[in-house]
């Protein structure tokens, strides 16, 4: 017998999807690397569940820790929308194209 499971206290897998695998791309952990004007997907609190990412450009950071391991939270500019960075698309000048390597 015995085929409890330890750990986490249930819910575990609320979180499931909301962050690439392994957790947020390492530049969407550092203040620095997400000034206002950075294009940034974010996931919003009520969409952790299920990891839907929304796309805009920084407004500004929220917060006051220079680093953090589940993103840094963040005000986009397209609207009231808030959430954690987990990619880092690009610079805010360099338009919708900005993120394009090797162009």
């Amino acid at each position: 017998g015995g085929q409890r499971r330890r750990g986490g206290g249930g819910g575990g897998n609320v979180a499931k999807g909301a962050v690439p695998r392994g957790g947020p791309d390492a530049r969407a952990q550092s203040r620095a690397e997400v000034p206002p004007g950075t294009r940034v997907e974010v996931v919003q609190k009520e969409h952790q569940a299920t990891g839907e990412r929304t796309a805009g450009t920084v407004a500004r950071t929220l917060g006051s820790q220079p680093t953090h391991p589940r993103g840094i939270k963040v005000e986009l500019r397209e609207g009231p929308v808030v959430g954690r960075v987990v990619r880092v698309l690009g610079e805010g000048g360099g338009g919708p194209r900005g993120a394009a390597a090797g162009a």
